[in-house]
Parts: structure tokens; sequence; C-alpha cells
């Protein structure tokens, strides 16, 4: 409610869609990582990591003519495979930061320390899974489960809701 209110008090409109965004991923990344990773801010990075998703959405939902005859996949006429590339490739970067951090805030605690158990969270639980002896989860693997945990929000599906009702309206 406090962004509405600030909003109405500069006399600017609400966008929606950010909104909705930044709430659900916020709970999303709470659940992950402990810490919000959107803002309303558009000056703030997590702006441009919400444009990193919605484009890497954007480029799964194209019609892709490798989809259609399979021997020109590997030619990537259109460059989807290239802009996903990217994008994916930028996401990796802020998990990996985030790995780095817990891992060395995990190193730089002594054994008698136990853990704050507001602080044990996806992330925390992916580590402990990959730094067991046998360990049948590797860091590349930790990273694809965070890419698809963050891929699959609200924002996401009523994104995908809201283009094919636009689609499907009648052109007047």
């Amino acid at each position: 409610m406090s962004l509405v209110n600030e909003f109405r008090e500069r006399g600017e409109a609400i966008d929606l869609a950010r909104a909705s965004f930044v709430t659900s991923f916020n709970i999303i990344s709470n659940a992950l990582f402990s810490v919000d990773l959107a803002t309303y801010d558009s000056n703030s990075s997590s702006y441009e990591f919400h444009n990193t998703v919605v484009h890497l959405t954007d480029i799964a939902g194209i019609p892709n003519v490798g989809d259609y005859f399979q021997y020109m996949r590997f030619l990537d006429l259109q460059g989807t495979r290239k802009k996903a590339v990217l994008c994916i490739e930028k996401l990796f970067r802020v998990f990996q930061e985030f790995i780095d951090a817990r891992l060395a805030k995990r190193f730089s605690r002594t054994e008698k320390e136990p853990k704050e158990a507001s602080s044990i969270d996806m992330l925390d639980s992916l580590l402990d899974l990959t730094q067991q002896n046998e360990a049948e989860l590797t860091m590349n693997d930790l990273k694809h489960l965070l890419l698809v945990s963050l891929s699959h929000t609200p924002m996401v599906r009523l994104r995908y809701c809201l283009d094919a009702n636009i689609i499907s309206l009648p052109i007047l």
C-alpha cells in the first residue's frame, strides 16, 4: 500500500506488470536466497534483472523455424538460441555471485556457530547437497535448478495469459 500512496503523491501511474513482477519475484527470491532481488525503483540493478527475465520469457515464446524444420535447427536462423544463451549467462553470473557469497559466509563461520534458522533457504539446502561426499548434484546443476525456479514465476504465467488474450482479441 505504501507503493500506491507514493505513486499517488507523485501523480504517477503504477506499472501493474512491474508491481506484480516485483511482488512475486521477491517471494520466490526470499525462498531461494533469503533476499529481495527486485525493487520498484527503475534505476536499480534489479530493473536490469527484471528485463533479463522478461526478455528470456519473450525469447522462449517466439516460434522458431528450427522447431518446425528439424534439419534447420542447428542454423539458428532467427538468433533465438544466441539471445537465450546471453540472457542465461547473465542470470548465471548473478547466481554465481550468490553462491560465492554464501560459500564465503559458510567458510568464515566457525564450527561452533549454529546456522540461523531464518537464513536456511533453498540455496543452503542445495549447497548442502553439492558438498556431500557422494554428491550427484554439481554447481552447474544447481544454477540450472535456480534458473528454472526463477523462470516459472506467477508473473511469467500472467504474461502468457495476457499475451494469449491479446492475440485472440478481434481487431476492431
